[in-house]
């Protein structure tokens, strides 16, 4: 009977311990803002400065940064933050180290001057189409290119 219950998840204190950082005080007047979903495939750093961005209001409260992380997730990343151990997140830099170790390989991946010279316009894409693909690389590059590689 308890496996069709499903270990009584009904229970508060259940319920309690399956939050990453309980007992989150959420100001009354606080509005949760819309987030771009991280899925696991860009940058963590750019998310991470993406999410403090949006969350500037409440910046310095590390129980409220934490527990609203989920919502600027989605797909596999929500699913790695879903398995994420409450004992070893006491606070936002275990979190911020735990998403960079995690994610750390695509900023390994970053695209670079080579890799942009490389690409090549698609047999279905227009010219526009492939323009813009290539200025959201282009964006991407780090060191970023210089006015007249953007325009050259």
């Amino acid at each position: 009977m308890r496996v069709i219950e499903g270990n009584n998840l009904y229970d508060p204190v259940k319920a309690a311990e399956m939050c990453l950082m309980p007992n989150v005080v959420i100001p009354r007047k606080f509005r949760v803002p819309e987030f771009v979903k991280y899925t696991g495939t860009q940058c963590p750093i750019t998310h991470l400065k993406a999410y403090c961005n949006k969350m500037a209001e409440v910046v310095h409260d590390e129980k409220l940064l934490i527990h609203f992380f989920q919502d600027s997730l989605s797909d596999a990343a929500l699913a790695w933050y879903m398995r994420l151990d409450n004992i070893k997140i006491k606070g936002w830099k275990d979190l911020v180290d735990a998403f960079i170790k995690q994610y750390k390989f695509n900023m390994d991946v970053a695209p670079d001057r080579s890799s942009l010279q490389a690409m090549e316009k698609g047999n279905k894409e227009s010219v526009r189409e492939y323009a813009q693909r290539w200025r959201e690389v282009a964006a991407q590059v780090n060191p970023p290119l210089l006015e007249r590689e953007m325009t050259g």
